[in-house]
């Protein structure tokens, strides 16, 4: 049973830690469950957590089950003053949404468990950008450009990206190094036994 609790005090446990060992694969989707679970009752709240991490997930001395922890930066999405800030949720798992300064919504913590679970399974974030702009450069390179709509909505949108000739959405403006396409099979390692075939055994 996956579990929220806002008193971090009320909470024990160890942090989630992923070293050079990678997590069995089993706990990676039990774990994943769980962590779904708890998304659910947050938006059935209409909570927002906002600094979904590693290190904000406890886990149990038996292993067994883990829990969210710190809600220092979460938010009610019916509260007024949540206006957009690029800097909300650490960087590695700062939704498109965050980046670009649009309207969010509980969906930027879907986005954070998303990024947790490649990391979980493969040892490594999957988008470690250096800054903002590498950030951007990172998701791009795996998912290409974010919707027109949210480009354009964003107040940091233009920013990062600008329409392409003939007007056929939009491309990186100044990329700050070579972009190096990626593909998710290739991070997880579909076909090669997981990351570096390290799950052949």
């Amino acid at each position: 049973v996956a579990e929220c609790e806002l008193v971090e005090d009320a909470i024990t446990g160890n942090r989630l830690r992923i070293d050079d060992q990678l997590l069995n694969i089993s706990a990676v989707r039990k774990y994943g469950r769980q962590l779904f679970l708890a998304l659910g009752h947050l938006e059935a709240l209409r909570i927002v957590h906002a600094d979904i991490k590693l290190d904000n997930i406890l886990v149990s001395e038996s292993f067994g089950y883990v829990k969210l922890c710190d809600f220092g930066s979460a938010f009610r999405t019916d509260e007024p003053g949540n206006d957009p800030t690029p800097y909300l949720v650490s960087r590695f798992y700062r939704s498109p949404e965050v980046l670009l300064g649009c309207s969010y919504s509980t969906a930027i913590d879907m986005w954070s468990l998303g990024c947790i679970l490649v990391e979980m399974h493969t040892g490594e974030p999957v988008f470690s950008g250096q800054d903002e702009g590498d950030q951007i450069v990172k998701i791009y390179e795996l998912l290409g450009p974010p919707p027109t709509h949210m480009i354009q909505a964003g107040t940091k949108g233009l920013k990062h990206f600008r329409r392409q000739e003939h007007g056929l959405g939009y491309t990186l403006r100044e990329p700050p190094r070579s972009l190096k396409e990626r593909k998710l099979s290739d991070i997880l390692g579909v076909e090669t036994g997981g990351p570096d075939g390290r799950r052949l055994n």
